[in-house]
């Protein structure tokens, strides 16, 4: 990738063989500024760009336009994709493995469900509140990439960071999910596709 570096002005007068101080010519001053806003116009354009699906694709540690609350949220590579037909069957064996890891069941169904006297203060927090039967149920039948599983199990695991704040017993939890996600995912892959040649 190319990076425009917007021109300096020397900050300094320099001196001609006679000595007499002398400054960049006023016409020259306006090309510089010229294309740096022009070079400024053009980034814009192409950071512009990537604020579409690709660029949430890159790295799953957040969804656009939320905020990073902590350092320590991991940044996750895409999962590599799986044939279509086979995205719910290695979906719910994922979702099955994450079952049996989550033996507090935190993620198991909408927390407004299973707490509802936090129901209020967690809405406040969390815009986008997800679970696995709600990922298994709703959303996996409509995955069109396995990478939306991805996206869906993050948020899971975030929406608990965000609500229940570090240093508690339930942050490190969900972030313990999340730092080993990619890890269950080639698991679970690597069995089903064995299995089926």
């Amino acid at each position: 990738r190319i990076q425009l570096r917007k021109k300096r002005k020397p900050s300094y007068e320099e001196k001609d063989s006679e000595g007499e101080e002398y400054a960049e010519s006023s016409e020259e001053d306006e090309s510089d500024d010229e294309l740096s806003i022009e070079e400024e116009v053009s980034r814009q354009k192409r950071k512009g760009r990537h604020t579409n699906d690709d660029a949430a694709r890159k790295k799953r540690g957040r969804v656009l336009g939320q905020k990073k609350r902590s350092e320590n949220y991991p940044d996750l590579e895409m999962w590599c994709p799986v044939s279509k037909g086979k995205i719910s069957e290695v979906g719910r064996a994922v979702l099955d493995k994450l079952r049996d890891l989550d033996h507090l069941e935190l993620f198991s169904r909408p927390v407004c469900e299973d707490f509802p006297s936090l129901a209020d203060s967690y809405l406040r927090e969390v815009k986008n509140p997800m679970d696995f039967r709600t990922i298994e149920h709703e959303r996996l039948p409509t995955y069109g990439h396995i990478s939306q599983l991805q996206e869906d199990l993050i948020l899971t695991f975030r929406n608990c960071c965000i609500f229940n704040r570090e240093p508690s017993e339930y942050f490190s939890y969900a972030l313990k999910f999340w730092q080993t996600l990619n890890d269950i995912y080639y698991e679970v892959r690597a069995f089903h596709f064995c299995d089926t040649n």
